[in-house]
């Protein structure tokens, strides 16, 4: 009866630990839907030189927050290899259209397509956040490992790169770092020892965060971090990662490994960073993964639109090849962050605070989210600095009021909105050419928490 008793309660022992600690010694390698088919970028390739065989569009990633616009991150493909001059003159009309589908209502809308590549991109900090949780094995730990090494190996001179390894703590090997013999001697590759207990993704992605907040303005910031398993272990929750992670201009790059992941985690971490994610299955795939994500990053087409409105949207881009048509669909939210400054397209008289008629499309979109969402808001009025600073901080204290003004007067009340005028003391650009003053010329807004 005492042994019957022992085992039942080692039953129920097991039954509660989390996955990670389930899941030890797990095979190498899971396996993967029937329909896995992952396209990992392997180089790059000019449209003009050679017949195109087996074109397929990526959506990388999406970027619904930070301008008025929705930005898709695109890749043109060929037998994995990106597709550069495909907005040349010579090949813009195969970007044939646009379709955005969006409160039960599809319509074709006026986009624009711009090209960025290595040459006109700025550097890259990367913080690689990686999962030693015990569910990983040695094997794939080791995999892991090998994978990172290589990326060291074939990162440009001008990126910095952070390593941190974590399960249910936080274990930072290196700090950034742009020499590629100083990180690979920090790299240890010693498999799980030292870790090997439960997972603490969150708490990854914020020290991924905290590192990368330590970084020149000059890079572009990216938290790198997969796992494969749940989190069962973080102090924060991943609102506080993702709020980390936006205040400090850090995209967080999100990858599933494996079956026994909560997709619906990090795919909302990366979306909300606008990050990339992506869900491997076999430990080979590590190394030409993160290979991958480096060509997306520094190698894409953006195409972006002015939206009607905020809340979902069904994105469907088509291109119209000499011998095929493609598409891909993509669903976005574009309702700001709470916390989170949002431009404004709401456009004044020079020197007035008289609003013009061009306004009406972005007022009409603030009024309906707030109209359908019990939100308050803080306006923000911002000048360039030409004219006195006096000046400046009234201007645009005047401007704040009247887009308060407009909302009021259309329902919304006026003890939901404040208004607030900054003059010239925050601009978003340097002011020394007539392009950065206009940038500098806005209003803004921001959700309350």
């Amino acid at each position: 009866m005492i042994k019957l008793l022992y085992i039942l309660i080692l039953a129920t022992l097991v039954s509660c630990l989390p996955q990670d600690e389930i899941k030890e010694g797990a095979v190498e390698n899971d396996i993967a839907p029937q329909n896995y088919n992952p396209t990992f970028l392997t180089g790059i390739r000019n449209i003009k030189d050679t017949a195109i065989s087996n074109p397929k569009l990526l959506i990388s990633r999406i970027d619904p927050y930070s301008s008025d616009k929705i930005k898709m991150f695109v890749q043109l493909t060929d037998n994995n290899k990106y597709l550069t001059g495909a907005n040349d003159d010579a090949f813009k009309k195969i970007w044939c259209e646009v379709i955005d589908s969006t409160n039960g209502e599809a319509q074709s809308v006026k986009y624009k397509v711009r090209e960025k590549n290595e040459k006109d991109n700025m550097p890259i900090a990367f913080a690689m956040v990686m999962d030693h949780s015990g569910s990983m094995g040695e094997e794939r730990a080791i995999a892991v490992q090998n994978a990172v090494e290589q990326f060291i190996v074939s990162k440009r001179p001008e990126d910095a790169v952070a390593l941190i390894k974590y399960d249910a703590r936080i274990g930072i090997e290196s700090q950034l770092e742009l020499d590629k013999d100083t990180l690979l001697s920090r790299l240890k590759k010693n498999g799980l020892s030292g870790f090997g207990g439960y997972t603490a993704i969150n708490d990854g992605v914020s020290a991924g965060v905290n590192e990368l907040s330590k970084a020149d303005k000059k890079y572009l910031k990216v938290v790198v971090v997969f796992t494969d398993g749940v989190d069962n272990s973080s102090k924060i929750k991943d609102s506080i990662a993702i709020e980390e992670a936006v205040k400090n201009n850090v995209m967080v790059c999100a990858v599933d490994y494996g079956n026994y992941t909560n997709i619906a985690h990090l795919q909302n971490i990366a979306s909300k960073t606008s990050g990339i994610y992506q869900h491997i299955y076999m430990k080979e795939e590590f190394e030409p993964l993160f290979k991958d994500i480096y060509l997306r990053l520094n190698n894409f087409y953006v195409v972006e639109f002015e939206p009607e409105s905020f809340g979902d949207h069904n994105i469907s881009l088509k291109l119209c090849l000499p011998d095929t048509t493609i598409s891909i669909s993509k669903v976005v939210n574009n309702e700001p962050l709470p916390g989170t400054l949002t431009l404004l397209n709401v456009y004044f008289d020079v020197n007035k605070a008289t609003i013009q008629k061009t306004s009406e499309p972005a007022l009409k979109k603030l009024f309906k989210l707030m109209n359908k969402k019990n939100i308050k808001i803080d306006l923000q009025g911002h000048t360039d600095s030409t004219g006195s600073a006096e000046l400046n901080l009234k201007l645009s204290k005047s401007r704040a009021d009247a887009v308060k003004n407009e909302l009021v007067k259309r329902g919304i009340s006026a003890d939901r909105i404040t208004a607030e005028g900054f003059g010239d003391t925050r601009p978003v650009e340097s002011n020394l050419t007539e392009e950065s003053r206009q940038k500098n010329r806005r209003t803004e807004f921001r959700i309350k928490n």
